[in-house]
């Protein structure tokens, strides 16, 4: 079981917060989502905020896909 000090609400990830900024702003969720997929980053996360995630998701999918490409 992973520690809850290791999670962080989806809205407050510093990576998708310019996602949730953009939202507040009132651009389109549909034209969001769209450039979180060109980013690859899971585009229904833009309707979950309170989702409990992981703080290095990111950095762990980015060494995958490196560790992929070679």
């Amino acid at each position: 079981m992973q520690s809850p000090s290791n999670e962080i609400r989806a809205c407050e990830h510093p990576v998708l917060l310019k996602y949730f900024k953009m939202e507040k702003v009132g651009v389109p969720s549909q034209a969001i989502k769209g450039k979180m997929q060109v980013e690859a980053i899971d585009p229904n996360l833009l309707d979950d905020p309170n989702k409990m995630i992981r703080k290095d998701i990111f950095s762990l999918a980015k060494k995958n896909e490196m560790e992929e490409a070679e």
